[in-house]
């Protein structure tokens, strides 16, 4: 065993670990007096991707119904124009307007810098005219996540739209999302996305 972080922080960063690996910690704290308490022991499996593996991601490379590590949460890859995408999941009709909210897997950034996101996206057939997509921000890991880009099918945006969207201040602990927001079987594609400095 190692001593992964010794200090007074909320949160850390444990670097060097291999990926799709099993990893067991135990968590303590420092009393007054010097002394540790007996500890909890926690434990979880590291992603099955690269640190820039989603930094460039256009889905040809994993199957359709698939949900790729780097994407995972509730998005799965499916076809779309005769290409693959990443799609929020389809439910089933409210006539009484229940939306619901489906989030991709938090991306975390790795460094502190300014960057660029760049992805392409489509409301597919169907969709209401308040079915919404929303790029989000959490710049701590007790921050509220902040929305940083909204596109609304009443945008009257036909195909895939091209998006570019400027995200300051990227930390450590800095994650983003694709969210979309649903009534029933409507559905929202993301595809292409990549990071640029």
């Amino acid at each position: 065993s190692i001593v992964a972080y010794y200090g007074t922080g909320y949160a850390t960063v444990v670097s060097d670990l291999e990926q799709d690996g099993h990893y067991y910690f135990k968590l303590f704290t420092q009393r007054n007096n010097r002394t540790f308490s007996d500890g909890i022991v926690t434990d979880g499996t590291t992603l099955d991707c690269t640190i820039d593996e989603w930094q460039t991601e256009d889905f040809e490379n994993y199957s359709i119904n698939s949900t790729p590590d780097c994407w995972s949460g509730t998005w799965t890859v499916g076809n779309v124009d005769g290409q693959k995408a990443l799609v929020s999941p389809a439910g089933t009709y409210n006539p009484n307007r229940y939306w619901q909210q489906s989030t991709s897997h938090p991306i975390l950034f790795d460094t502190i810098v300014s960057r660029i996101i760049h992805y392409h996206t489509r409301f597919l057939a169907g969709c209401d005219s308040q079915s919404r997509l929303k790029v989000e921000l959490q710049t701590s890991p007790y921050a509220d996540w902040g929305t940083i880009d909204t596109l609304s099918w009443s945008d009257n945006l036909d195909g895939w739209v091209d998006r570019y969207i400027i995200v300051d201040n990227t930390g450590n602990y800095s994650r983003l999302r694709f969210s979309s927001f649903t009534n029933g079987t409507d559905r929202i594609a993301v595809d292409d996305i990549e990071f640029v400095t």
